[in-house]
């Protein structure tokens, strides 16, 4: 009877063990087709293009409406600062407690609509960075932890990918306005967003070299102002300079991410994790590792 109980253990112990195999196998597979539900479900309030003569009989603050002044009026610059996804971009009529979200997985924005055009073009480029950061999470964070924390109770405190990204939103939000006047202005202006979000004069160097800014008359005053925040980490920044530049096309666009093959998005699960660090970022990137090596054999 003894012996018949052993085995049966023993038996319910390989069960178990090649079942909790199979779930990490297969985990990126299951995750990613709840990416792919979640989507789906999103979509299905996404808010139509529309015609001109739809939009002529619309109301004002309709959906459609916003949607088409937002197209028509969002800044063309910011293609020449990150690049977008090949998936698209894509306006819902609302999200749970959010105003925009990146899908790494599909290379796709998703925004709210929204009448407000300079809010909703921030917002963009704010999930613009929510990508890059996925497809280069070493070396964002080799940037992160070079800074200071960002102020507490602000959107940046919320973790290190919203930090990276409201860095990008926030270099964005200090060039868009006219030119300052003065370099003692320009200072003070970057002095109060580096306190609030520390690592905002990095893509203030990035984004001033632009046709657009590189020409204004504060432009020099904003690539000294950001050197001093810049230095710590000046080689990660310069990096990412050579990721983003790799990108450029001829007409000075960025080329939008491509959408990630399975291997290539299960990689980047896996540089992400190790790259965030801590007993979850490792056991995040742990588990994706079997899953890695099968598509490298399958490939």
């Amino acid at each position: 009877m003894a012996t018949h109980q052993r085995s049966v253990g023993r038996r319910m112990h390989l069960y178990l063990r090649v079942v909790l195999i199979m779930c990490i196998v297969t985990a990126p597979v299951l995750v990613s087709r709840l990416d792919g539900w979640r989507w789906n479900r999103l979509m299905q309030r996404a808010v139509p293009g529309s015609t001109s003569k739809a939009i002529a009989a619309a109301p004002l603050r309709s959906p459609e409406t916003m949607v088409a002044r937002y197209f028509a009026a969002r800044s063309d610059i910011i293609n020449g600062l990150l690049p977008a996804g090949a998936g698209g971009l894509h306006v819902v009529d609302s999200l749970p407690d959010a105003t925009g979200e990146a899908f790494p997985r599909t290379s796709t924005i998703v925004l709210v609509a929204s009448d407000d055009v300079e809010a909703l073009t921030s917002t963009e480029v704010h999930e613009r960075a929510h990508l890059l950061y996925a497809r280069e999470a070493p070396i964002a964070q080799r940037i992160i932890r070079s800074l200071p924390a960002p102020i507490i109770n602000s959107y940046a405190a919320t973790n290190d990918r919203e930090h990276f990204a409201e860095m990008a939103r926030s270099a964005w939000d200090l060039l868009r306005p006219a030119p300052l006047d003065m370099a003692e202005g320009v200072a003070h202006a970057m002095a109060s967003a580096e306190e609030l979000v520390p690592g905002t004069a990095g893509f203030v160097s990035i984004f001033v070299r632009h046709q657009a800014f590189a020409t204004r008359r504060d432009a020099t005053w904003w690539a000294d102002a950001a050197v001093p925040y810049v230095a710590p980490s000046r080689a990660e920044w310069e990096l990412l300079t050579q990721v983003l530049e790799a990108q450029r096309q001829p007409d000075a666009t960025l080329a939008p991410w491509p959408v990630p093959s399975m291997r290539e998005w299960v990689d980047q699960h896996r540089a992400t994790g190790l790259a965030e660090g801590g007993v979850i970022g490792y056991l995040h990137a742990m588990s994706f590792w079997p899953s890695a090596m099968l598509l490298r054999v399958l490939d």
